[in-house]
């Protein structure tokens, strides 16, 4: 056998090495219950997790960080009835909407004339998209132009819109008459797309102003989660009741983002 050293404790050596083995162990159960208790803290401040913002771009594939939408409404015969720009930011989910008077001018004719296009071709919303982005110095990206007589079946789709009407309204013209009473009220598509419409009478900004605020509502009611769920199947029932180049393939592109903005407090402001 070899030489091999003998080790001896001395009491006062076996008391110390056990009070550092304590103490040892102490502090490597206090440092996991730190641990723990940050993990839930953070979870719960939501640490490591992400927010509603970042999951809007999330299983995004073509989105543009900024979509600008061209709204507008016309009449059986063609002619512009109302117009307006809805913007969306696709990277914080906040929208914005303007309204114009169908006569404002771009390159010497009015937004109604672009939109009537001549005698040959006929109504160009195409035509109407590029002199609305020309005044604003803004691409308009896509287009939804409502005809009165389906305005009523878009708002089966999409369900209907309670305002608080701060007056009663009675008007009648050759052309449309609107009867609504003061209070909160659910308005149909037909009820609204008129109301609209009698807000530009008078041409005065006042008036744009209060169709933004009317579109704005239709917009923040209109999304919520159960059409962002059946937004295929709303996509499919309206798209032939309106004038629109939004493809399916822009559909399933946003179908996500609107999932989650739906879910989201949103708020449509007017500019």
């Amino acid at each position: 056998m070899g030489n091999r050293k003998l080790k001896f404790r001395t009491t006062g050596q076996e008391k110390a090495a056990r009070s550092r083995k304590v103490w040892t162990i102490f502090w490597a159960v206090f440092l996991v219950l730190v641990l723990a208790s940050l993990s839930v803290v953070g979870k719960n401040l939501g640490w490591g997790s992400h927010s509603d913002k970042d999951k809007l771009n999330s299983g995004a594939t073509n989105m543009k960080e900024h979509v600008n939408v061209l709204i507008g409404g016309t009449s059986e015969d063609g002619t512009l009835l109302f117009v307006g720009r809805f913007h969306v930011d696709t990277k914080d989910g906040s929208m914005k909407v303007k309204m114009f008077d169908p006569m404002t001018r771009y390159n010497g004719k009015s937004y109604a004339n672009w939109y009537a296009g001549d005698g040959a071709t006929g109504a160009s919303p195409e035509k109407l998209a590029k002199a609305v982005g020309g005044n604003l110095h803004e691409t308009i990206d896509r287009y939804v132009l409502v005809e009165d007589i389906d305005a009523a079946n878009v708002s089966y789709a999409i369900g209907m819109t309670n305002i608080n009407l701060p007056k009663d309204l009675n008007y009648s013209s050759k052309d449309y008459s609107l009867h609504l009473s003061k209070g909160k009220q659910d308005l149909n598509g037909a009820d609204m797309f008129n109301y609209i419409r009698y807000c530009g009478m008078g041409r005065k900004e006042s008036g744009y102003h209060k169709q933004a605020k009317l579109v704005a509502e239709i917009i923040n009611q209109a999304l919520n989660p159960d059409n962002a769920e059946n937004g295929q199947s709303i996509y499919e029932n309206v798209s032939d009741d309106v004038q629109t180049d939004i493809s399916i393939s822009d559909y399933m592109n946003y179908s996500q983002f609107m999932k989650v903005l739906s879910k989201m407090d949103h708020s449509v402001s007017i500019g």
